[in-house]
């Protein structure tokens, strides 16, 4: 008897839990700095869903990747000494986005 309950409940979890999982959606891309008038990789630029905790770095060649949950969200790209981009997204479920967003130098000074 102990079994058949143990097992019921087991069984039940799963169930529940499982059904709760919210199915996410991929956001990738790659963000640049703009040197001289060429796209050069970024690598440690922070991209945040504004209003939520979710967010990563972008790698040493600029790459990055977020699952996000079905809804309209403004991702926002920074790095310091350059002015950030923010992007209005609108996430549907299953489905990739893929981006390419440069950064501007944000310093008031030429780059030679």
């Amino acid at each position: 008897m102990k079994t058949t309950i143990l097992l019921f409940f087991i069984l039940f979890s799963v169930t529940v839990l499982g059904s709760n999982k919210q199915e996410k959606s991929n956001i990738s891309g790659v963000v640049y700095e703009n040197v001289r008038g060429y796209k050069i990789p970024l690598s440690l630029a922070s991209i945040q869903c504004k209003g939520t905790t979710i967010g990563t770095f972008s790698e040493k060649t600029g790459d990055f990747e977020l699952d996000l949950p079905e809804g309209k969200y403004t991702v926002t790209f920074s790095f310091a000494g350059y002015k950030p981009v923010k992007k209005e997204l609108k996430i549907k479920k299953n489905k990739k986005i893929y981006l390419e967003v440069t950064l501007e130098d944000n310093t008031g000074f030429a780059q030679n």
